[in-house]
């Protein structure tokens, strides 16, 4: 089993292929793919709450992408700013005992039938791989002629990478006998807050849930806090309340971002406002709020804050992203039997991506954040498709939440940030 352990120390500019321009606008795309889940979402009618990984699709998009060429290549590229796989972050474990230190891992795997284990482009694209990911992947030959088999393999390996989070990523019929090839990708989070929600103090307290298209109100667990240490990350005016809840890793934070009007979530990712600004709405936000501007105004504040426990899990989010990618996305080569080059992988343009598929959980609590993930990709032949001052905030109405790794040799705008985990809560006595 290729594994990826504590994640590969994050990419530096002495890496050949990891160059910082390469690595500039990973939080874009990510906000391209929960504004597009919510698109999904309220077109079924299901306009709720959701979790997914943006950093877990986008990896897999990525081990596709290196092996595209012509115009799939450049359809891909389009949207993921990439000439190589994303590197990885590191967390920071030194002075945690093994129960205590925060952990980020992630496993990944290619799954392959066994008339390309010999051939030598084949073998290029996994050396590739392994090169980029630092010889933590690899391939394994698998027989997808009985595809409940190598489903319930794949979906073992997915289950021990999510600590038997993520146990049905795969059904059966994601994979067929024409099957040659299934990209995987797992990944499991879990961190302590840098300062916790005392147990003591959660009691039940108001949540103003949309529920179709309506505001209900729900009494559910609310926890509530203290942060003292400054800078404090926090934007609160007429149109948000925003805040981010640090890890024990100085690195990874919560950012919970909570319009004033509940029925404007999807507003944070607005296409137009967003295009007017020149980057996601949601990425202007989080960049005012860690701004020198809001540091200097909030130096030496305290913040009190109050809000829900949840939990979303992943049978629940489990989502076939084809539709995502092609009807919300506008990408669509690569489900193209007729169109799709994948010709670095084989030397022939004979697969097309024939399945992707995607699921994810969370739960916050007083403690801090469990979070794990999972995506899939299969492709197929192509014969076949202390302080005086004190602010104040109360997350009681719907709001998106990110959990964000920051680079520390980033890029000055955190245009790089790593989005591990997005969605959005509208109804918490749903997710309690």
């Amino acid at each position: 089993m290729e594994y990826f352990g504590r994640l590969a120390s994050f990419f530096s500019k002495e890496k050949a292929g990891k160059k910082m321009d390469d690595m500039a606008s990973l939080s874009t795309p990510a906000a391209e793919l929960q504004r597009a889940m919510s698109a999904r979402k309220r077109a079924r009618g299901q306009d709720g709450n959701f979790v997914l990984s943006p950093f877990s699709i986008m990896f897999v998009f990525a081990m596709a992408m290196r092996g595209a060429n012509g115009p799939t290549l450049r359809e891909m590229q389009n949207f993921l700013k990439l000439t190589s796989l994303p590197a990885l972050p590191k967390l920071d474990q030194e002075g945690y005992s093994p129960e205590a230190a925060p952990q980020l891992d992630m496993g990944s795997r290619v799954y392959v039938h066994d008339e390309f284990e010999g051939n030598k482009h084949f073998l290029e694209y996994v050396d590739l791989l392994k090169k980029e990911s630092e010889g933590q992947t690899g391939a394994k030959t698998i027989d997808f002629s009985d595809a409940a088999k190598a489903v319930e393999e794949i979906n073992a390996f997915v289950a021990d990478q999510t600590h038997n989070h993520i146990k049905e990523l795969l059904k059966v019929q994601d994979v067929n006998p024409l099957t040659r090839l299934v990209l995987v990708s797992a990944m499991y989070f879990k961190s302590a807050w840098a300062t916790q929600f005392p147990k003591h103090r959660t009691d039940k307290g108001t949540f103003h849930a949309l529920k179709e298209g309506a505001l209900v109100e729900q009494q559910v667990d609310m926890m509530h806090t203290t942060l003292k240490d400054s800078p404090l990350a926090v934007k609160i005016d007429d149109y948000v309340t925003a805040v981010a809840l640090p890890y024990t890793d100085p690195s990874t934070a919560m950012y919970i971002i909570q319009p004033r009007d509940a029925q404007h979530l999807s507003t944070l990712f607005d296409e137009k406002k967003s295009a007017e600004l020149g980057l996601p709405y949601i990425e202007s936000i989080i960049r005012d709020m860690r701004s020198d501007a809001t540091a200097d105004e909030n130096w030496g504040k305290q913040l009190r804050l109050s809000m829900p426990k949840f939990k979303l899990n992943a049978q629940a989010n489990r989502e076939d992203l084809i539709p995502l990618f092609k009807e919300v996305l506008g990408i669509d080569l690569m489900f193209d039997v007729q169109k799709a080059d994948f010709s670095k992988i084989t030397g022939g343009r004979d697969l097309v991506v024939s399945s992707f598929v995607h699921a994810a959980d969370i739960e916050v609590d007083e403690n801090g954040t469990v979070a794990t993930a999972a995506t899939a990709m299969g492709m197929m032949l192509r014969m076949a498709v202390g302080p005086t001052r004190t602010v104040d905030v109360v997350i009681n109405r719907p709001f998106v939440f990110q959990v964000r790794y920051t680079p520390p040799s980033g890029s000055e705008d955190r245009s790089d940030d790593y989005v591990l985990f997005s969605g959005q809560i509208t109804d918490v006595a749903a997710a309690q």
